[in-house]
C-alpha cells in the first residue's frame, strides 16, 4: 500500500509553476478640491497633491482588476506584482505608493478630464468622487475613500515603472480567487500627500501604458486515467502476493 501511494503521487507529478498578467479593470480618481469631480474614462489615475494652478487637489486613486476566469480553480498564489507605468510629463522624484484595501465598492463612469486630467471633469452617473463610492448608489462613509490605513505593500511612487509587491498582496489576492472575483479592489495613495502628484496610466491609456497585475501561481496536476489504472494494477498484485 506504501508503495502504491508512492507511485501515486510521483506520477501526479510536481506543481507547475505558471504565470497569468490580468489588464484589464476598472479605475478612477478622487479629487478633494470638489465632492462631484472624477475621471472614469481617462487615460491616467493620480496620486499625491496638485500645485496652486491644479486648486491643491489632493488625489488618490482607485482600481480594480477583472479576475474572472484569469486563474484555474484551484490555483495558489506564489507572488504578485502590481506594475504601474509613470506617464508625469514632469516624472516627481519623491514619495512612497501604498496601496490599500477597499471596504467598499467603488464606480467608474464616463467622466474624462481634460488637459493632463490634473484637473478631473464633472461626475457622471456611476463614477467614483470624492464624495461618493458609486455616483447615484452610494457615498463613502469617509470623503476620500474607505480603505484599511496599512498599506497592503509600498514601493518609490518614481520611475518609469513602479512595482509593488508583499505576501499581503499575495494573500488579497488568493481571497479575491477563492471568491470568484476581486470585491472592492484597492485604493492607491502616497504616504505624504503633501507632495506633487504623480500621474500614472489609466486601462483607457491609449499609449498601451495600463496597470497590470501580474500573478505566479502553481497548480498540482490530478493524476490522469493512465497512472490511475496503473495504481489499480499494482493493488491487485499486492492482494493476489498476500
Amino acid at each position: 500500500e506504501i508503495g502504491a501511494l508512492a507511485l501515486g503521487v510521483a506520477l501526479a507529478g510536481p506543481a507547475q509553476a505558471l504565470q497569468a498578467t490580468a489588464t484589464s479593470g476598472r479605475d478612477n480618481t478622487l479629487y478633494s478640491l470638489s465632492g462631484d469631480l472624477s475621471n472614469g474614462a481617462g487615460e491616467h489615475i493620480f496620486a499625491g497633491r496638485t500645485g496652486a494652478r491644479g486648486g491643491l487637489m489632493t488625489l488618490r486613486s482607485v482600481i480594480a482588476f477583472d479576475l474572472a476566469g484569469l486563474l484555474p480553480a484551484d490555483a495558489v498564489v506564489d507572488d504578485v506584482r502590481l506594475v504601474l507605468t509613470q506617464t508625469s510629463p514632469r516624472p516627481r522624484f519623491e514619495g512612497t505608493l501604498g496601496v490599500h484595501r477597499l471596504q467598499q465598492a467603488f464606480g467608474e463612469g464616463t467622466s474624462t478630464a481634460g488637459m493632463g486630467e490634473g484637473g478631473g471633469a464633472a461626475e457622471t452617473p456611476g463614477d467614483a468622487t470624492w464624495e461618493d463610492a458609486i455616483v447615484g448608489m452610494s457615498t463613502w462613509n469617509t470623503p476620500g475613500g474607505d480603505f484599511d490605513l496599512v498599506p497592503l505593500a509600498t514601493a518609490p511612487a518614481f520611475g518609469a515603472t513602479v512595482e509593488l509587491s508583499s505576501m499581503s498582496l499575495v494573500q488579497d489576492v488568493q481571497q479575491a480567487l477563492d471568491a470568484g472575483a476581486m470585491s472592492f479592489g484597492w485604493l492607491l495613495k502616497l504616504s505624504d500627500e503633501t507632495l506633487p502628484a504623480i500621474r500614472y496610466g489609466s486601462f483607457q491609456n491609449t499609449g498601451g501604458n495600463g496597470p497590470q497585475l501580474v500573478i505566479d501561481y502553481s497548480v498540482v496536476p490530478e493524476p490522469g486515467t493512465a497512472p490511475l489504472l496503473a495504481l489499480g494494477l499494482v493493488g491487485l498484485a499486492a492482494r493476489r502476493r498476500a
